[in-house]
């Protein structure tokens, strides 16, 4: 008998994965908070499974409850911790902020797909269903090398394991 213990790898997988491709070079896409000593190269960043707005909050939170009598199959719903940053010389706050939510806009069409754009609300199959949801955190901060938006975000996941 084969049993699916959690999706949540799967999940954040394709997560990095299709961000990394969907965005290439132009932004640093993150598995997780950065190595101690890492250079954050560009100016656009999407960390999946942490968020420098809070550090201290787990990558992953959710449950699991079993979906009928017989135990065979479990119903889980979890929260990918994500977040977004646009940083730049020029102090505009309005740009910076315009451009940091279209750089939601384009993880948020990755999970469902809109007007014909590609997307895939099931995680490459690891879960029923996902969105962007749970709660939205703006921040934005400034210094001398310039400004910028970090916004903290979640992708809301429900699976359903089965025992096989």
């Amino acid at each position: 008998m084969s049993i699916t213990t959690s999706s949540i790898p799967a999940a954040v997988d394709y997560l990095v994965t299709t961000c990394t491709s969907t965005f290439g070079s132009t932004v640093q896409v993150m598995d997780g908070p950065p190595v101690s000593g890492t250079e954050l190269t560009a100016n656009d960043r999407l960390w999946i499974g942490y968020s420098p707005l809070s550090p201290d909050l787990p990558a992953v939170t959710g449950d699991q409850q079993f979906a009928n009598l017989g135990a065979r199959s479990r119903n889980e719903t979890y929260a990918i911790v994500c977040a977004i940053e646009q940083w730049s010389g020029d102090p505009t706050m309005q740009a910076l902020r315009d451009g940091a939510f279209s750089l939601l806009a384009t993880v948020e069409t990755l999970l469902r797909g809109t007007n014909g754009d590609p997307g895939d609300t099931t995680l490459g199959r690891a879960v029923l269903f996902s969105q962007i949801a749970g709660g939205i955190q703006v921040d934005t901060q400034t210094d001398t090398s310039g400004a910028g938006v970090l916004i903290q975000f979640h992708v809301q996941c429900t699976a359903r394991l089965t025992a096989s």
